[in-house]
């Protein structure tokens, strides 16, 4: 998913408000704007198959998944368009997996990313408030049609490495 901050026009001595919309848009859906700066969130698809099929109650979906005929399309067309835009300077990415190595170090990145000062105390709860104990992890570790897609759309690029799907998913 993704989610973006706009900055408000300022008005006399009140401080910056900060407007988010949360979206699961490919990157051509959004409208193009140099005020707007973008954080995207990725999360390996394995995790975020299983997460949805849990969400969603169990409904039979897996086909439907793989064939990129779900509400928000195709996961690994959805990732390529993104691809597209690492170098962006207004786009941060950041990926569950990385989130998960040191949720406050990136949790620091991001705010620095918007130019939002935190103190280590903000940081802390932020970090506290956001890890991933109720996260399934690996319950579709061996699945082989995930991994055959996975390197066919998305295996040798930049993205691809930073989902680290050849750590967490096989």
């Amino acid at each position: 998913s993704s989610l973006l901050l706009k900055k408000k026009k300022k008005k006399k001595k009140k401080k910056k408000k900060f407007q988010n919309i949360r979206t699961h848009c490919f990157f051509s859906h959004l409208i193009q704007c140099v005020f707007f700066q973008i954080l995207v969130l990725f999360r390996n698809p394995k995790d975020m198959l299983v997460s949805y099929y849990h969400f969603m109650n169990k409904n039979p979906f897996f086909s439907d998944f793989m064939a990129g005929e779900v509400a928000w399309g195709s996961y690994f067309d959805h990732a390529l368009t993104w691809e597209k835009r690492l170098d962006d300077p207004n786009v941060m990415m950041v990926t569950y997996e990385e989130l998960k190595q040191n949720l406050s170090e990136d949790v620091k990145k991001i705010s620095a990313f918007f130019n939002l000062p935190l103190t280590d105390e903000q940081v802390s709860n932020i970090a506290g408030g956001s890890t991933f104990n109720t996260m399934l992890e690996n319950s579709w570790q061996f699945c082989k049609q995930m991994d055959e897609l996975f390197q066919a759309k998305l295996a040798g690029t930049n993205l691809g490495a930073r989902l680290k799907y050849d750590l967490y998913c096989q």
